[in-house]
């Protein structure tokens, strides 16, 4: 244990709060939001390209350059319209973020698809089924599409489902009551006011005793 030997007298005199612990070099908060905004928009220009290139690679139709611009544009648009969501509220905003969650759902779809093709198309071309390794591309691209229209059409629905609970021990006053329990509403720039009110109308419609809405993630 060491010890600090200080005059008796005079302690007044000596400035209290000025004796401060060296600063440690801190990484500033909008450096890591940069680092990780450039991380994450490298990874998404790589999974566009790679995405178109190998549907140039197994499909007779290039896809144009254009596209392929707007696509990545997209993706880059999807990390801006996610931070900027954080404090704004904005229909533009709204809609970007929408557009490019979207892309970025098909993109999802079509990296799945794109190695779907690698891997079948490579087998094709070792055992020589050129047929096959020509109908790989609109086959597994297709499929992904198909995928992305049903999760749309998915999210979009309401459903109701209706379950009998039995309770011990109920009071006769609750007996033959209906409670509706909310969940998954994921509340955010997608699923906005005009999907709550579709939501409050079912309840309406629905006439419950009690509702039950738990803790709702906003997304």
């Amino acid at each position: 244990m060491s010890t600090l030997d200080l005059p008796s007298e005079g302690l007044d005199n000596y400035p209290v709060g000025e004796v401060k612990a060296p600063r440690r070099p801190v990484r500033t908060r909008s450096g890591r939001i940069a680092r990780m905004v450039g991380l994450l928009g490298g990874i998404t220009l790589l999974a566009n390209g790679g995405v178109w290139a190998t549907w140039n690679h197994f499909s007779a139709a290039s896809v144009p350059f254009g596209w392929a611009v707007f696509s990545a544009g997209l993706s880059l648009s999807f990390i801006a319209a996610s931070l900027l969501g954080f404090r704004y509220a904005h229909p533009v905003l709204r809609t970007v973020y929408t557009l490019s969650a979207t892309w970025l759902g098909a993109l999802n779809y079509g990296i799945f698809a794109a190695v779907a093709c690698w891997l079948v198309g490579g087998l094709a071309q070792l055992t020589g089924a050129v047929a096959l390794r020509s109908a790989v591309a609109p086959l597994f691209f297709g499929a992904a599409l198909a995928a992305v229209v049903f999760g749309l059409v998915n999210a979009a629905r309401i459903r109701v489902t209706r379950i009998t609970v039995s309770l011990p021990d109920l009071p006769e006053a609750w007996a033959g009551r209906t409670a509706a329990l909310v969940t998954d509403i994921h509340l955010g720039h997608v699923a906005g006011p005009g999907f709550l009110r579709r939501v409050l109308a079912r309840l309406r419609a629905l006439r419950p005793d009690i509702d039950v809405i738990p803790p709702i993630r906003a997304t």
